[in-house]
């Protein structure tokens, strides 16, 4: 009687009442050291072993062999600047860790994004993100050497986009490189025959965006600037514009590249994605240029909306040669982006985006889940535009009165329905389902799962999840339809399950940047199939 009036209280309910649900928890676990870890992405094979990645300050993060690790002497570095990339292979039942490595320098390294794929029925993971300098690049990639700026700011020091391929059964290196002159790389995409698809940020030498220790005139400099020739925009041409660059499967050359923006600035972070049957490449940023819509398009009007900026949409053909058309969508708020926001609907070829909004007139269409926000500074939205980008298909609210609702990452399920991992703080109405796992907001910040119909007419499935200072940075879905999201907590009562680390193990009193001492966290619910579950609104 006291563990039923517990769970009651928690409002999380026993694993007996989830069974009947449409999902069912299946493991919940911590994975870190004695500092804080940062997961950033998460991603699992056909066979559904969980490959995560992110950064850590802690020299004691579970590892199984290769280098300890390298960023300065935890405990004593400013800010985030002691960070090494973390790379960790779990079992699907989430018990027991395979193999799991750090990738490093001497100054912060973090990782942004991990996925899975195949080529000729041999895997590989793909991984992205940041890196300080001196990291011994594997000969003959495109780029070996380092052309990153000064980020100081936060304590991040020199930093340089980077991208690479492991082994999942092994985590060995097969390739790593750096890329181009920015700061990072935020999101990437393949294609079926293992090409690599990036977009990235180019400021040149005196930019009021971001400094960069390099020009297009420098010889030398970025080893593909001779690739820009006879792409559709061969020169930058703002205070900072985006870099979309195709690279060959073993890293060894680029493609094709070419730059896109507008006489403003464009934040290249929100994602790429592309379409396996065509080859053509969609890309999402902020910006607040004018003059880059396409005729006919889906949107309205030929500039951003208001606030600092929104999205700019633009597809490209396979060659790189030729923008196929490009569209702004936003309110007169903000719109900005969290990690991975945009996907292909392989199937249709529609475009579909996830991600944060301040704007209480975001466009919505007649028949949506939500056609108004659900109050306070942070809502979010999805939105699926037609393959020609001519028809906003269908769009979407799905948010409460969060003073933050970060959209951090989707997926797409096997019936087409779009699944969402968030960070939510300060909330109370976010909407969950009648068979939630967990229906009320606990403590400062929560994570939650949503699953909307394909339509976006419909909330299949919601639910919270954390109980202090918690949320999701990644999310996704396995062959199977089950979810498995990643993030971090600072709770030490995160509700674990069936975990492989029940305990917090964090001892230091150094702080993550934002002042939150986190761990790791992954929860995975499982899909039972035979239940149906309908939507509030039915």
């Amino acid at each position: 009687m006291f563990f039923a009036s517990l769970f009651s209280l928690l409002c999380l309910p026993s694993e007996n009442w989830a069974a009947g649900n449409k999902y069912i928890r299946s493991f919940a676990t911590y994975i870190g050291g004695t500092e804080w870890e940062n997961i950033r992405g998460v991603t699992v094979d056909r066979k559904g072993y969980i490959y995560i990645t992110g950064g850590t300050n802690s020299a004691d993060y579970p590892r199984t062999f290769g280098p300890a690790h390298q960023s300065g002497t935890p405990g004593t570095c400013v800010a985030v600047s002691c960070s090494d990339i973390f790379v960790t292979k779990f079992t699907p039942d989430g018990q027991s860790i395979l193999w799991s490595r750090l990738i490093g320098t001497t100054g912060h390294d973090r990782a942004y994004g991990i996925k899975y794929h195949e080529v000729g029925g041999v895997g590989y993971l793909l991984l992205y993100g940041r890196m300080g300098r001196n990291y011994p690049m594997t000969p003959g990639v495109f780029q070996t050497q380092f052309k990153g700026p000064d980020y100081g700011g936060g304590g991040y020091g020199y930093q340089n986009g980077f991208v690479g391929k492991l082994n999942p059964s092994t985590g060995d290196i097969n390739w790593i490189s750096y890329v181009g002159t920015d700061t990072l790389v935020r999101n990437a995409d393949v294609d079926e025959l293992g090409n690599v698809y990036i977009i990235t940020g180019y400021a040149p030498v005196g930019s009021t965006a971001e400094p960069s220790p390099c020009a297009p005139s420098v010889s030398g400099c970025v080893p593909w600037y001779n690739k820009f020739g006879g792409s559709a925009y061969p020169n930058p041409i703002g205070n900072r514009d985006a870099v979309i660059l195709k690279i060959s499967a073993d890293g060894t050359s680029v493609m094709w590249a070419t730059y896109y923006g507008g006489t403003g600035s464009e934040d290249p972070s929100g994602g790429i994605a592309v379409d396996r049957s065509t080859k053509e490449v969609l890309i999402m940023m902020q910006s607040n240029s004018t003059g880059l819509a396409t005729s006919g398009i889906f949107s309205q009007g030929d500039s951003y909306h208001g606030g600092i900026t929104d999205f700019l949409l633009a597809k490209f053909n396979s060659a790189g040669t030729s923008r196929l058309w490009s569209g702004y969508l936003g309110g007169s708020g903000d719109e900005w982006y969290g990690c991975k926001n945009i996907m292909v609907e392989q199937s249709t070829g529609n475009v579909i985006i996830a991600a944060p909004t301040r704007s209480s007139d975001f466009p919505t269409t007649l028949g949506a889940y939500r056609t108004s926000p659900g109050g306070g500074l942070g809502n979010s939205f999805v939105s699926k535009i037609s393959a020609d980008g001519k028809t906003l298909i269908a769009s979407t609210y799905i948010s409460g009165n969060s003073t933050m609702s970060n959209v951090e990452g989707f997926e797409l399920n096997s019936r087409g329905e779009v699944v969402i991992g968030f960070g939510l703080e300060s909330t109370s109405n976010f909407p969950v389902t009648a068979d939630a796992f967990q229906s009320a907001f606990q403590g400062t910040r929560n994570g939650a799962i949503a699953v909307l119909s394909s339509d976006l007419t419909r909330l299949i499935y919601s639910t919270y999840y954390g109980n202090g200072y918690d949320g999701f940075r990644a999310l996704a879905v396995d062959s199977n339809d089950n979810i498995v999201a990643a993030g971090d907590s600072t709770s030490g009562s995160f509700p674990t399950y069936r975990a492989y680390d029940s305990t917090r193990n964090i001892s230091s009193t150094r702080y993550w940047s934002g002042g939150y001492n986190v761990d790791g966290v992954i929860v995975k619910f499982s899909l039972s199939t035979g239940v149906t579950t309908p939507s509030p609104h039915e």
